[in-house]
């Protein structure tokens, strides 16, 4: 292969990316695998402000729209919960090695700033 990968659809991808190519480019993709691990998942309707919750992990989503010149508006409880769909579940990562993978990278480009 020549030059870097532009998909990476597996582990593997990731562990090679790590081994054979630049920090700087394989470091951004390690620590989005963290940025992008948890998202906000709609989980119920709501009838008002106050059926819902709001705290770190939870808030409503108020969603306003016009029908017919009435204004309609939806209030949805979101959570915030780990994608089943990220790289990072779906490729069996587990913290450790990807923050260990990170703390390597941030290393490397210490040491050669240095």
């Amino acid at each position: 292969m020549k030059g870097n990968p532009k998909n990476l659809n597996s582990k593997f991808d990731y562990e090679y990316i790590k081994e054979h190519c630049d920090v700087e480019f394989w470091l951004p993709r390690w620590e989005n695998l963290l940025a992008q691990r948890y998202h906000w998942m709609p989980t119920k309707v709501l009838t008002s402000q106050e059926e819902g919750i709001e705290d770190e992990t939870h808030r409503i989503d108020v969603q306003r729209s016009e029908v017919d010149g009435e204004e309609k508006v939806v209030l949805q409880q979101l959570e915030y919960v780990e994608d089943p769909y990220s790289d990072f579940a779906r490729f069996g990562f587990t913290l450790e090695e990807v923050n260990a993978a990170i703390a390597e990278g941030k290393a490397k480009q210490e040491q050669a700033a240095g």
